[in-house]
């Protein structure tokens, strides 16, 4: 169990967790008025680090209030069906990610729609192991809006900011007074882990919500995971310049990443995804190093990165490369 109080405001506490054997995911419990935890982690991140955590502060999982979910990815929400068994909590959460909630088999169709249906890859065991890590589907009790006002009490008050593009309804919770912005996987500058692309569906909306992100006025990111960028620090909490440079490397790298795309489809017109992707990743390689799927050849786990390129650059429907 790890727990550390934040020093821009002593009611902010900080829980990390591994989830999927080997992946650090970050979560905060705001000690205000209105107790609230942002994001559960996977199924046994409640019982296995924030029961402990909490009890470290003498409270119990029973006083968490609400759960502010920043997106529907198993990582964040995967611990709500969990928690709900041990308090009467609210799930907020914004309305384009709710279905990423309510329906697991939905949740699954959206995020590996590149690798199955476009790729035709057999992901039973990627299946068995989210079902694992999440359990059951939860209900979204308060649905969020754009620019709304979530109110804990106190002074503890946060603007909802809609940032799409890793999913639908990816929001940072931004405590205004504090000028802390609690971005879930909204920002990923180059992505989670060494070998990786940050992971967005919609590479417009993601390219959108960065620069959204860099007008606000916003002193630390805290980001759920140790996202790289051009700097060799891996701290998910990043103050000042660091959080500028975050947001900047994370449209630098989108924009490196569409011109490769679309440099590809201009070499390789009518060809298809894989090809295209194929290209644009061997064009990628000195920028963005990348450990390669040997089904694919493309970077591990996230051909749906490439494909948001691919489907806005051509508009049209693509068919399987089978």
């Amino acid at each position: 169990m790890a727990i550390a109080t934040l020093a821009q405001d002593p009611r902010i506490h900080r829980i990390t967790a591994i989830w999927n054997w080997d992946s650090i995911v970050e979560l905060f419990f705001i000690d205000a008025p209105t107790r609230a935890l942002i994001d559960t982690g996977a199924s046994d991140t409640p019982r296995n680090y924030v029961e402990p955590a909490l009890q470290s502060l003498g409270l119990q999982l029973s006083d968490i209030d609400v759960i502010l979910n920043t997106h529907g990815h198993q990582d964040h929400m995967g611990g709500n069906h969990a928690l709900l068994n041990h308090t009467r909590a609210q799930v907020y959460m914004h309305r384009e990610d709710a279905f990423l909630v309510e329906d697991l088999e939905a949740h699954m169709d959206y995020i590996w729609h590149a690798d199955t249906h476009v790729l035709g890859q057999d992901l039973s065991a990627r299946r068995a192991q989210f079902l694992h890590t999440v359990t059951g589907p939860t209900a979204v009790h308060h649905v969020l809006e754009d620019d709304e006002i979530v109110d804990l009490g106190d002074d503890v008050q946060f603007r909802v900011v809609h940032l799409p593009g890793h999913s639908p309804g990816s929001i940072a919770y931004h405590w205004e007074a504090k000028q802390i912005a609690f971005a879930g996987d909204a920002v990923q500058g180059q992505g989670s882990k060494p070998g990786t692309f940050p992971l967005y569906y919609s590479a417009r909306r993601y390219a959108q919500s960065m620069r959204r992100l860099a007008s606000l006025n916003i002193e630390t990111l805290a980001l759920a995971h140790r996202y790289l960028w051009s700097q060799a620090s891996r701290d998910a909490l990043r103050s000042g310049k660091a959080a500028a440079k975050t947001v900047q490397d994370s449209i630098a790298v989108v924009e490196m990443i569409h011109q490769a795309v679309a440099a590809a489809l201009r070499q390789h017109a009518g060809a298809g995804f894989l090809p295209v992707a194929l290209a644009a990743t061997q064009a990628l390689a000195a920028e963005l190093p990348f450990t390669v799927d040997p089904r694919t050849g493309l970077p591990t786990g996230l051909p749906a990165t490439l494909f948001a390129h691919y489907t806005e650059l051509t508009s049209e429907a693509v068919d399987t490369v089978h």
